[in-house]
């Protein structure tokens, strides 16, 4: 399933794929994931954890923005 799903993943984002492919290739090696061995429960792992610390920086930032 690897390479197809994750050439499925960065089409379907609807971004430039190399861009794209790059960062989900780099948030999966980060986790000990081989994108050619990627599964669906490894990527929403990788998923998971990447939403988690997009959020916590955004609420720091608003935290930030709201201290000043």
């Amino acid at each position: 399933m690897g390479n197809k799903l994750f050439s499925e993943v960065t089409e379907l984002t609807g971004l430039p794929e190399n861009l794209i492919g790059e960062e989900l290739k780099a948030l999966l090696l980060r986790k000990g994931v081989n994108p050619e061995q990627l599964t669906m429960e490894s990527l929403r792992e990788a998923l998971a954890d990447y939403l988690a610390h997009v959020v916590l920086e955004a609420e720091e930032a608003h935290e930030d923005t709201v201290k000043n």
